[in-house]
């Protein structure tokens, strides 16, 4: 995509439609701070899930589920190449 002006920016945020405005203004309001892990987690593109990942995913207990969220910010980090 060749290089926007902020005019072009402008108008295409106008032209969005009303769903995805609150989307377009996190974005927009992490590039703005610098938040890269953000920016990097709200462009990250979307892969379907392989049905054995699914049955996988639904075999977790909540035990399990409490280990996942249990991740440094540096790991985080680290893991998305912004550390």
């Amino acid at each position: 995509m060749p290089a926007m002006t902020r005019t072009e920016l402008h108008r295409l945020v106008d032209e969005l439609p009303e769903e995805a405005v609150d989307a377009a203004a996190e974005l927009l309001a992490a590039y703005r701070h610098g938040d890269h892990a953000l920016v990097r987690l709200l462009t990250a593109p979307v892969v379907p899930a392989e049905p054995d990942e699914l049955a996988a995913l639904a075999e977790l207990t909540d035990e399990d589920l409490d280990l996942a969220n249990a991740i440094s910010d540096e790991e985080l980090g680290r893991h998305l190449g912004v550390a």
